[in-house]
């Protein structure tokens, strides 16, 4: 009978403090994430909890809710790149998702794929967003990308919406949108050109 009235009486304690919570707080995410840690709180009490396991807990709920949502918006993504020599060195691809970081050469991704043929793809999750794919070949293995006269590329390169032929202009030119409808970012590599050369 005590356990009875004992519980019936942190049952009603819980309810005239919720009832306190919901006139005090205007707003209804802040009113939400009171009431539910304070009724969280009272669940040690009543089934014999120690705090530090409710603590625990919660803090491993948040964290999950947390976690969920960070990739909540995230969208498969096919990386398509053409042009490769087969068995003419390994591909390495930068995937940049703003300009900023594409000046400095930032990736907001990296991997880097072997020539087993001459179309590779390689799939992904992306946060929805545009983005630039950015890829050469390392023929020579030493790992960078060597360059010729006036600095055009000696080794094949490949980047988003270029065709090799002369500067291939900045973020802005080169972006690739990636959302529910379009998540396929296309790299056709080969040897840049100079304008006016075939």
């Amino acid at each position: 009978m005590n356990t009875q009235i004992q519980f019936a009486s942190v049952l009603l304690r819980l309810n005239i403090r919720n009832n306190r919570l919901k006139m005090h707080l205007n707003a209804k995410f802040v009113h939400f994430t009171y009431f539910f840690v304070f009724s969280v709180k009272q669940v040690p009490i009543i089934i014999g909890m120690g705090a530090n396991m409710y603590r625990n807990l919660l803090f491993l709920g948040i964290l999950l809710i947390a976690v969920g949502n960070l990739f909540a918006d995230e969208i498969k993504t096919t990386i398509e790149i053409n042009g490769v020599i087969v068995n003419g060195g390994l591909v390495y691809v930068s995937v940049y998702s703003n300009e900023n970081d594409y000046k400095e050469e930032k990736a907001f991704t990296q991997f880097i794929l072997q020539p087993v043929n001459s179309g590779l793809k390689y799939s992904l999750d992306l946060p929805e967003g545009e983005y630039v794919v950015s890829a050469y070949q390392d023929i020579n293995g030493d790992k960078e990308l060597n360059s010729g006269l006036f600095g055009i590329p000696s080794e094949p390169v490949g980047k988003t919406n270029y065709n090799l032929r002369g500067a291939p202009g900045g973020f802005n030119k080169l972006k690739v949108s990636v959302n529910k409808n379009s998540a396929k970012l296309i790299v056709n590599m080969g040897k840049v050109k100079a304008l006016g050369i075939i």
